[in-house]
């Protein structure tokens, strides 16, 4: 399989939990033996510190090991979580009828379109005059707006349902499939991760910059304490645990 480079598997897919602002690769000491890949906010590098006071860099390595922690909860320590959570998505969308709502809505747009060549055809043949044809013409009009501006909504929904049913798929095809990870594989990382939020806060109100919470394409969550992945995954603590969002499927 071939390996997403880092730089690539992690572009575009980190957030800042305190500024909102993304998180962009720097490669410190560049040139030197100690140089290190990390990620910082942008806000702090373009507006300086003090615009994002809370974030800290956070190494390359730290977030990699703690991805393979976060996907091997998800495989293992909370593999029944996960497994109900994909049930009761998939369930929810198969109990949604929007191909009903789009034909009805289809087929409202004809009538209205209809109504209006009918009302033109009587103006021309002066069967309605030119005050009533403009009232009923403008109204007309409105609401074949209307119509068609709600049928677009419904094809939004549409697509969004779908790519919600291709998630599920590939994300129930690797879930099930999948071994545990031994190290860091960016193909398993692109295809399960929505985002990753950089920092956040400790139960008692304290600033852990180094807390990162992986947002998958599910709409399941796993916080992990970025402290303890320097080196490798280490074992699961009270912070690494796996939650999930039924009305936000991601």
């Amino acid at each position: 399989m071939k390996k997403y480079s880092l730089k690539y598997a992690f572009s575009s897919m980190m957030k800042c939990a305190y500024c909102g602002g993304n998180i962009t690769r720097r490669r410190w000491h560049s040139g030197s033996n100690k140089q290190k890949d990390v990620w910082f906010c942008v806000t702090a590098i373009r507006k300086s510190k003090k615009s994002c006071p809370e974030c800290k860099a956070v190494e390359e390595k730290i977030i990699e090991n703690a991805f393979v922690k976060a996907f091997n909860i998800l495989c293992t320590d909370n593999k029944t979580v996960v497994e109900e959570f994909l049930e009761n998505v998939e369930q929810g969308l198969k109990t949604k009828d929007n191909r009903k709502l789009i034909n009805k809505k289809d087929s409202e747009i004809r009538n209205t379109e209809m109504k209006i060549n009918k009302l033109l055809d009587l103006h021309l043949e002066d069967k309605v005059d030119k005050i009533t044809y403009e009232e009923k013409y403008s109204k007309l009009r409105e609401e074949l707006k209307i119509l068609r501006r709600e049928r677009l909504e419904l094809d939004a929904i549409q697509d969004e349902e779908n790519n919600i049913k291709d998630r599920l798929t590939s994300f129930r095809k690797l879930f099930e499939s999948k071994e545990p990870l031994t190290e860091f594989d960016g193909d398993v990382f692109k295809t399960v991760v929505e985002e990753v939020i950089i920092g956040g806060y400790k139960k008692d109100g304290t600033i852990d910059p180094y807390m990162l919470t992986f947002i998958f394409k599910t709409g399941l969550t796993s916080k992990i304490d970025g402290h303890k992945q320097v080196d490798k995954p280490q074992e699961n603590t009270a912070l690494q645990k796996c939650t999930y969002q039924e009305d936000n499927p991601r």
